[in-house]
C-alpha cells in the first residue's frame, strides 16, 4: 500500500505492507534509531512520536494510518526551539533519564504543555503515567516537568499576546 504522510516536516511516500508497524517503518526505513522497541503493547513509552502532535505509541499502529499525516520522531523534535529549553531544565536539575524512557517523557511533557489543563502535580502525574522507569526518580521527573511546563506555557502566553496585539 502507497502512502504520503509528512515525517519530521519532510514529505515521504512509501509503500508498506498492511501488517508493518510505525515504530517498524520509522527504524528500518527511515533509520529513525532514537525511538526504541521495547514491549510491543503500547505500554512502556519507549517508542514514542508524536502523531498529529498528539502523543501515540509507535508500535501499537499500523504504518498505512500514517496516511495523510504529520509524525514527529525525536529527531524531529530535537530541531526545535521547545525540545533546546526542555533538555535545558534538564541538564540543570541533572536529570537524564535512559535512552529507552527519555521519549515517552518528553513528548508527554510537551503534549501536557499544548494542553488546556490547569497545571498541578495531580494531573502532570497522569499525563506523565506509562512512561515511569527505575532510570531515574519519579519525584524529580514530577519537579523537572512542572518547571518546564510552567516556564512553556508562560512563553506560549506571551506568544498569544503579541498575536492578539497584532491585530
Amino acid at each position: 500500500m502507497i502512502i504520503r504522510f509528512t515525517l519530521n516536516n519532510e514529505e515521504k511516500t512509501v509503500d508498506v505492507p498492511a501488517t508493518k508497524r510505525v515504530i517498524d517503518l520509522l527504524r528500518e526505513d527511515f533509520d529513525l534509531l532514537r525511538n526504541k522497541v521495547s514491549c510491543y503493547q503500547g505500554a512502556c513509552g519507549s517508542c514514542s512520536i508524536l502523531l498529529d502532535n498528539c502523543i501515540v505509541s509507535s508500535c501499537s499502529i499500523l504504518a498505512f494510518e500514517l496516511k495523510g499525516r504529520t509524525v514527529v520522531t525525536a529527531e524531529g523534535f530535537m530541531k526545535t526551539e521547545e525540545y533546546q529549553r526542555i533538555n535545558h531544565i534538564f541538564q540543570k536539575n541533572q536529570y537524564d533519564p535512559c535512552d529507552f524512557c527519555r521519549w515517552g517523557k518528553i513528548f508527554a511533557i510537551h503534549e501536557f504543555i499544548h494542553s488546556e489543563e490547569h497545571i498541578d502535580s495531580d494531573s502532570l502525574t497522569r499525563a506523565l503515567k506509562g512512561n515511569q522507569c527505575n532510570c531515574s526518580s519519579p519525584t524529580l521527573l514530577l519537579s523537572v516537568a512542572e518547571q518546564i511546563v510552567k516556564a512553556e506555557k508562560k512563553i506560549n502566553t506571551g506568544r498569544k499576546h503579541e498575536r492578539t496585539a497584532r491585530k
